[in-house]
């Protein structure tokens, strides 16, 4: 042996063993740095998860995953001198590990060897965040020599006391001050005190100082122009969030699911593919921190927006901890109030089994019920409410639902703890959503429920996956004979002959023991729903080759879609869906990937352009179809149904823009909405705001119209004016505003008009005079002064004073009597009438053309008849014909007004504003029809629903039917045949044509019948012709209540 040998060097080292397999390595982890050791360079950052009270700190300020940092340097080792790899950072060394050059373990700046670091830190995880370029010879060579000068003045440092802060540059103090610890006397040190900790030393604080300590190497590296570069560095999530960083990479993890999912959730997908069955990460052979750089941005503005939330709620969690705790008392408590920074999945699912107590509230009480999951977690239980977690519709947060109006009083203070679970389908009349509506005790019950129920609800939005799964466990044998597997298919309504079950079963009864488990049945089902056409289409392009290039896709594009693509789009269509196939090729589509593809949301039947708003939102509000509902807070009956502020919810959610609400005078002087002189139930006029409010901009930021039905005292409408100007603020658009407008001598536009409120109603004749008006030749007049004091005022106008002055002034748009067509050309663009259907129907067959000239200025409202008690709608077509706007429907009765009504309106983004043609516009213009023709085949369909309480028969007996509303030239409808007894994977392959003379009002609606149920609309869909793509297109159907199948 050669006296200068690195093994002689490394045995007479015997205090600091090199030998990875000499060190203790910590349990259940798995190391992923051999796949990325030959790209460490110096400068590179190593972030650790640290499990102490200071570290938990650290990761809920920043909430993120590290703790504390140290950068990658590359030295020579003083006993081989070769260039070896260091980690130099602050700390407290936990773990007692020697610096590999001062063989000192205590507290302050410490060199250690990097492998050995990344196998001794005592917490579960370690990222690398690589520099996206090396730095210089001399950059390394100075930074090298600053942290030797402040490695050497670190060693037991204590920091100097609060009064001694201004000497702090002495000895290296400067880094490690109270000036730069930057959770000093907000954060750290209360922190600290918790644990009794009132003067903290240095080795108490060390760590908080690494972050500064990088930061400021960083500048000597010459990554950093200068100090100003790190001046709001306060944590190491502010290191990464530099520019100068690739994303974090995992060095190391638990081998579990739980770690992976302590992964920020920008990082997931960079380990996702890497994971075994065990939950190890496997290698990534193309692992370049290059490939990383595109999700650099997400991450940061993940970090940043997760930094301004995170620390208050963590420091009312941590003051509610009783002083009389012990040490180890007080850190399991912390720790309980921060479990939610490394939550999985798996441990919300076991903290919500084991269930809380919170207080929930009925009709007549609040009282403490037990709220768990159950623990095959399909269903939500409180109390005796049993709740099937795919019934839950939403999680609302706060104080939004009819049950929290009641209890306002009471329950308000508690805001911050409450949450409502809605859960519930459509009935015939409205929505009928209930509400389990809670409120917990501390911030970490509201994170953990609300975190929980949507990550169970999303896990079970594949209906199909859940039901098959829960079936399939529910069964008393854990394999399947044949006719087993034919019930079990029955309950996935899917019905053939034994026959034909047997041959596939065979198929798929690979060891041939005539039973099938879970993985075969699953290959069972995938052969019995397998799209024969996809197939055939796949074939025909690869040339019967098993897999599809970029260069066939875009043939296929070109021919069979209409959609001329480049190479390189249709490559990316590929990578993205080639991951579907694991260890498959991601440069070519297997057919997997194919019919996965073609069953996306990219390859659906609306044209992805109606998916944004591209039309011009800055015309006069009047040139705009608008959404609008009637009698809106009734969930059904128009004479004995429900009242509900859900209603407003439910419709605001689903982009209407205009709502109605029937005021009547109320008890103790609070107004209140319901359908007058009948046995309608009431709410009050405030809840019914507070609700518009909260969720009047959920789906669309286009304003949103009140239409005040008034029937109120004057002291109530004043109260009325009081409640909104309280509920609304600025959002309210009043008559004083009506000089604020970006179309001279019109309505604004919904540009400018964005996230307003306009209240139309009645106005009193003294406010409306004091407004400003356009003359004849649309140019703004100041009001008179003195006019509202003419004592020549008409009379009439006295009986008007009977509304409200308070409430006159914050209306917008004025309702006036409609007096026919020539007296209606004097009206102001703010004035507005309303037409019953009937009414609409009479104007169109005698002026349609005045009409349509009338609308271009002025806003209609239409509304239905009153004989329809049972909330039935109307046909939208001659009043949208006729350019009417606001075309009111009742949003609670399925049917073909509402699926034109959705079809109209899902356009442009939703946002709840159509264009109208350009004929409505523009008399002198003729808008063109764009489609004469289209030819229509329903091929197939996967996976239908039955009908919840179908007591007939077991499986359905679906048909399609197809129609075309609108014009009545255009009206048209066909049916497919009845497919027997398969609800699973129905066949047609039928076609049909329908000629169209009015594409823009044409509107294709799809239902899909159960024939042997009296025709029960399963599910439908509907969209204007105008927005059809053409080729093989995949359909999202929808039930009653939105909620896609």
């Amino acid at each position: 042996m050669k006296a200068g040998s690195k093994v002689h060097l490394r045995l007479y080292y015997s205090i600091a063993p090199e030998s990875l397999n000499m060190l203790p390595e910590r349990p259940s982890a798995a190391y992923l740095y051999s796949y990325y050791k030959n790209l460490f360079k110096t400068g590179d950052l190593i972030l650790y998860d640290g499990m102490g009270a200071l570290a938990t700190l650290t990761k809920v300020e920043s909430n993120a995953p590290f703790s504390h940092v140290g950068m990658i340097v590359r030295l020579t080792s003083r006993w081989t001198q070769e260039p070896e790899l260091y980690v130099i950072e602050v700390t407290r060394n936990n773990d007692k590990l020697p610096d590999a050059f001062t063989e000192n373990p205590d507290t302050g700046v410490a060199i250690f060897r990097l492998y050995d670091r990344l196998h001794q830190f005592h917490g579960p995880s370690i990222w690398w965040a690589p520099l996206k370029t090396a730095v210089s010879e001399q950059g390394a060579g100075d930074a090298l020599k600053w942290m030797k000068m402040i490695s050497d003045k670190y060693k037991n440092y204590s920091p100097p006391s609060k009064s001694s802060d201004s000497d702090s540059s002495a000895s290296g103090a400067a880094l490690v001050s109270y000036d730069v610890l930057r959770y000093d006397r907000v954060s750290a040190i209360s922190f600290l005190e918790i644990f009794n900790l009132s003067r903290p030393t240095f080795a108490q604080l060390a760590e908080l100082a690494s972050p500064d300590f990088v930061g400021k190497a960083l500048v000597k590296l010459g990554v950093l122009k200068d100090d100003s570069a790190i001046a709001k560095i306060a944590s190491p999530a502010d290191l990464v969030n530099l520019d100068v960083f690739f994303p974090p990479v995992a060095l190391r993890v638990s081998n579990t699911y739980d770690q992976l999912e302590m992964l920020p959730a920008p990082l997931r997908p960079i380990h996702i593919q890497q994971m075994k069955k065990q939950g190890i990460f496997l290698r990534n052979t193309e692992a370049d921190p290059s490939s990383l750089e595109a999700s650099s941005d997400s991450f940061k503005d993940d970090v940043s927006r997760s930094q301004r939330r995170s620390a208050p709620a963590f420091r009312a969690a941590t003051a509610s901890i009783p002083s009389s705790s012990t040490g180890h008392e007080k850190m399991a408590l912390v720790r309980r109030a921060t479990m939610l920074f490394d939550m999985s999945d798996d441990n919300l699912i076991r903290i919500m089994k084991k269930g809380c107590r919170p207080v929930r509230l009925t009709r007549k009480k609040m009282a403490e019920k037990r709220l768990l999951i159950s623990d095959d977690e399909t269903e939500l239980v409180c109390g005796k409410r049993h709740v099937e977690l795919k019934d839950i519709v939403e999680v609302r947060v706060g104080q939004k639902t009819t049950m929290f109006d009641r209890h306002r009083k009471d329950a308000a203070a508690l805001e911050p703890f409450s949450f409502s679970i809605m859960y519930g389908r459509r009935g015939k009349y409205g929505q009928h959503a209930h509400s389990i509506d809670l409120i917990v005790r501390t911030d970490l019950e509201f994170k953990v429920w609300i975190a929980g129920i949507n990550m169970l609800v999303q896990r079970v939005s594949n209906v199909e996956e859940e039901f098959i799964w829960k079936t399939y466990r529910d069964l008393s044998r854990p394999k399947l004979n044949l006719h087993s597997t034919m019930k079990l298919l029955a309950k996935l309504n899917f019905k053939a002959p034994r026959k034909y079950v047997a041959e596939k079963f065979a198929q798929v009864d690979i060891d041939r023991n005539f039973y099938l488990d879970y993985s075969e049945f699953i290959v069972l089902l995938r052969l019995l729903r397998e799209r024969t056409t996809l197939g055939e289409i796949f074939s025909k392009y690869t040339d019967g080759n098993p897999v599809m290039t970029p260069e066939q896709l875009q043939k296929f594009m070109k021919t069979e879609q209409g959609e001329n693509l480049t190479v390189d789009f249709c490559a990316k269509i590929v990578q993205k869906f080639a991951k579907v196939s694991k260890g498959a090729n991601p440069n070519v589509l297997t057919r997997a990937d194919f019919e996965m593809y073609m069953t996306s949301g990219l390859n659906q039947l609306m044209d992805l352009q109606q998916y944004d708003t591209m039309q011009d939102m800055k015309r006069p509000l009047s040139h705009y179809f608008v959404a609008s509902s009637h009698n809106t807070y009734l969930e059904g009956h128009q004479l004995t149904g429900s009242s509900s502020t859900e209603q407003y919810i439910q419709v605001l959610k689903q982009g209407c823009r205009c709502v109605e609400m029937d005021c009547w005078d109320g008890d103790n002087g609070e107004p209140i909405i319901y359908h007058g002189h009948t046995l309608t139930s009431k709410i009050k006029f405030e809840n019914a705001c507070i609700a518009i409010k909260n969720y009047a901009f959920y789906s669309s930021p286009y304003p949103v119209i009140l239409s005040i039905e008034n029937h109120c005292s004057v002291a109530q409408q004043t109260r009325m004016a009081q409640i909104m100007r309280s509920v609304f603020g600025d959002m309210l658009f009043e008559s004083k505003d009506r000089a604020s407008s970006d179309t001279t001598g019109f309505l604004p536009s919904p540009e400018m008009l964005k996230e307003k409120i306009l209240v139309k109603g009645a106005m009193s004749a003294r406010v409306d005079q004091m407004a400003p008006k356009y003359d004849a030749s649309g140019n703004l007049v100041a009001p008179d002064a003195d006019e509202s004091d003419d004592d020549d005022a008409p009379k009439k106008d006295a009986k008007r004073e009977k509304v409200s002055q308070e409430l006159s002034e914050v209306i917008f748009l004025k309702t006036v009597g409609f007096k026919g067509f020539e007296k209606a050309k004097g009206q102001q663009p703010w004035e507005m009438s309303s037409f019953v259907e009937t009414k609409v129907a009479s104007l169109v067959k005698t002026d349609a053309s005045d009409f349509r000239r009338y609308n271009v200025k002025c806003l209609s409202r239409v509304y239905p008849k009153g004989f329809r008690f049972d909330s039935s709608n109307y046909n939208t077509y001659p009043a949208w014909g006729a350019g009417c706007q606001l075309v009111a429907i009742n949003y609670q009765t399925p049917g073909d007004p509402l699926y034109y009504n959705e079809a109209m309106f899902a356009r442009e983004g939703g946002a709840g504003y159509i264009l109208k043609p350009i004929h409505m516009i523009d008399p002198s213009k003729t808008t063109p029809n764009l489609v004469s023709r289209i030819t229509v085949k329903v091929i197939d369909a996967r996976s239908l629903p039955k009908k919840k309480d179908n007591t007939k028969r077991p499986v359905i007996d679906p048909r399609v039917s197809l129609k075309i509303v609108g014009n009545a030239a255009d009206e048209k409808e066909w049916q497919t045949r009845v497919i027997k007894d398969n609800g699973f994977a129905p066949q047609w392959d039928e076609s049909t044509s329908f000629d169209i003379t009015e594409s823009w009002s044409a509107c294709l609606i799809i239902r899909v019948l159960d024939a042997e149920n009296d025709n029960y609309c399963i599910a439908h869909y509907s969209i204007m012709v105008e927005d059809l793509r053409s080729g093989y297109r995949v359909v999202p159907l929808y039930e009653e209540n939105m909620k896609i199948i």
